[in-house]
């Protein structure tokens, strides 16, 4: 059930809390589809009652003001503990209704998301889900800052405010189509990419993070041929024959099956496997919705582990 909908979350608080995350008015009134005085208007008034400005008008952006983030903050514990309560009663009407709001890397939507949703969904109809594309670092901090339920990531310390519920380690690999003359070894080094076109992860993902920093101590230099924030960008190019890329399975598992890409295990001194790991808010009892989801893609966690290096 939604709060707004039950009468349990104010209009004001919807509204300020859409302006912050949009940080501005007119997205803001577009994504709720109302009008844009009427957002201006409550956090206006909002702001007079408090006495205190939630936010720092910097040209057409609203930026959050120290009391307005104290405010932000307070505002999701809210909104996720009375969902939590809401989900409890309903859990025990048998009503098995509820929510669910999850964040995960894009690699682990493209295939591994999809394909637990559609399971979830046969035993689990009632429950909404609301997914996200995120960031490793964003996700978790969404989890922390009550913003989301579940977050699934690569190489991301556990916030305080969370707790590991589920990790599998994954290695690293070369992506190629099947015609590439290296498609047939067994694993390979970062040194018999020399002269091939790299297809790069971005600084802004940690995958990115993680090869930058292996490729920093070879003493030799591999050719970039393009960088992107988008696994998918750079899976599709690999399979137009553009280069070749490094990542794990994962996201990947469709190319792989299909034949339309070759995965080569990369057997580099230092290198170690990449770990995935499922988080949720650090509270004992999760809602049935969130626990639900969280059992079910912790079982699938166990046939992704590949060992720890």
């Amino acid at each position: 059930m939604e709060l707004r909908r039950l009468g349990l979350f104010s209009n004001r608080l919807i509204y300020f809390q859409a302006v912050a995350e949009k940080g501005s008015i007119r997205r803001a009134a577009l994504e709720l589809n109302v009008a844009p005085s009427s957002i201006s208007r409550s956090i206006s008034d909002l702001e007079a009652e408090l006495g205190a400005l939630l936010f720092e008008r910097v040209g057409r952006r609203m930026r959050l003001s120290s009391a307005g983030e104290m405010l932000l903050h307070h505002a999701r514990l809210s909104q996720r503990q009375l969902s939590s309560g809401i989900s409890f009663i309903e859990d025990l009407q048998g009503l098995k209704r509820g929510e669910v709001k999850i964040a995960v890397i894009e690699s682990v939507m493209r295939n591994l998301m999809l394909q637990e949703l559609d399971r979830f969904w046969e035993y689990q109809p009632g429950i909404r889900v609301e997914s996200f594309v995120s960031g490793s670092q964003d996700a978790f901090d969404g989890v922390a800052d009550g913003h989301y339920d579940l977050a699934i990531a690569f190489d991301t310390p556990v916030p305080v405010k969370a707790r590991k519920i589920a990790g599998a380690f994954l290695n690293l690999g070369i992506l190629l189509p099947p015609e590439h003359p290296l498609a047939g070894r067994k694993s390979l080094r970062l040194r018999d990419l020399q002269g091939e076109n790299l297809l790069m992860a971005n600084a802004s993902l940690t995958l990115g993070q993680v090869l930058n920093q292996a490729l920093s101590k070879l003493g030799f230099e591999l050719r970039i041929r393009a960088v992107s924030n988008s696994i998918d960008t750079l899976l599709r190019l690999t399979e137009m024959g553009h280069g070749v890329t490094l990542q794990t399975r994962l996201g990947a598992e469709t190319e792989i099956a299909t034949g339309r890409l070759c995965f080569i295990p990369l057997a580099e001194p230092g290198l170690k496997p990449r770990e995935l790991v499922m988080i949720c808010r650090s509270e004992q009892q999760l809602p049935h919705g969130p626990s639900a989801l969280a059992q079910q893609l912790s079982a699938r966690f166990d046939g992704l582990d590949e060992g720890k290096a």
